[in-house]
């Protein structure tokens, strides 16, 4: 049970930390899109 049980725990607290500390919605996603485009055709 250890070795299925502590690895999930694990993985859902870093799960929860990375969607509240970095979230991405649609707007964010195509202003990064945008932004990386831009970088390209410099």
């Amino acid at each position: 049970m250890l070795g299925t049980l502590a690895p999930a725990i694990i993985m859902l607290i870093v799960f929860l930390i990375i969607t509240l500390i970095y979230p991405l919605n649609k707007n964010r996603t195509l202003q990064l899109a945008e932004d990386l485009k831009k970088k390209r055709n410099r």
